[in-house]
């Protein structure tokens, strides 16, 4: 996107901005769920210097580690750098409040045999991501962890069930699912402001290892040099009077999640040269 409008921040998730939670009715979490801070006791009665620090909006650890340089915070060995960071999960489900289902659903996605040993988690059901639940263990030599990154979400597993509930909620209503174009403009209007339609993006083709990604170009998308400089030419007058869409720099990029806050079937993620935006598909 045009990074030279003033109406586009240079980042913004929704769940971090105080504007956008209020507006959904969703309260700032000023401290922590007491399940999971009777798990960090737990845990800290356990592990010495233990450091935890919390998510501000979803109050979930985001990163665990000691203040000790040779700490640890596995207390469990491993015969392998993905049994160790399997087994943490288990041992430490009750940080993030995940269930025996939950655990079930974190998957190991990479194992890197060069450098420092890390372990990359995310959670899956059904072959689809939990929006944000993406987690790295750092690992010693002998397979202790040393540390995690990131968070995992309790529920996941039930999401399938609750997200099917709704859908029929909604078809019994009326109320149709967002198609991906839809789902696009959307956030597209909600980021800038200005109102597109499903019908200014069509799909475009995914250039190799996209992860998983669809991609969609835009028809407000930036023009050659010379057309850029004819467009500025305009006299003010005539801006102010049809104030020109935003324009993207790249296809917006988009794939099904599971949204945590709704655990809604799917969602669009729309990413621009602004970094990644994501909005439900699904009306919930």
């Amino acid at each position: 996107m045009d990074t030279t409008d003033p109406k586009a921040p240079p980042d913004f998730h929704a769940l971090y901005d105080r504007a956008a939670r209020a507006a959904r009715g969703v309260a700032p979490a000023l401290a922590a769920a007491p399940a999971a801070s009777a798990a960090v006791a737990r845990m800290a009665a356990e592990v010495p210097s233990l450091d935890v620090h919390l998510d501000e909006a979803t109050q979930n650890p985001v990163q665990v580690k000691t203040i000790e340089p040779a700490g640890r915070v596995s207390t469990r060995a491993a015969d392998s750098p993905e049994t160790a960071a399997r087994q943490f999960v288990q041992d430490r489900a009750d940080l993030w409040q995940l269930n025996d289902q939950d655990v079930g659903t974190v998957d190991v996605v990479s194992v890197p045999t060069r450098g420092l040993p890390t372990v990359r988690m995310v959670q899956k059901v059904d072959g689809v991501e939990v929006f944000q639940s993406d987690m790295t263990a750092a690992l010693g030599a002998d397979n202790s962890v040393v540390s995690v990154t990131g968070q995992l979400f309790h529920g996941a597993a039930a999401a399938p069930e609750r997200a099917a509930t709704r859908a029929a909620a909604a078809s019994r209503a009326g109320t149709a699912e967002l198609g991906e174009e839809e789902a696009i403009a959307k956030a597209a209007s909600d980021l800038t402001g200005h109102q597109y339609k499903a019908s200014d993006f069509k799909p475009a083709a995914a250039p190799r290892d996209s992860g998983g990604y669809r991609f969609y170009a835009s028809k407000w998308k930036v023009q050659p040099a010379a057309k850029r400089a004819k467009k500025k030419a305009r006299s003010a007058k005539e801006r102010k009077a049809k104030p020109a869409a935003p324009l993207f720099e790249r296809p917006v990029r988009l794939k099904d999640v599971l949204f945590r806050w709704a655990m809604a079937s799917s969602s669009a993620a729309i990413s621009s040269s602004c970094g990644s935006r994501d909005t439900r598909r699904s009306v919930t």
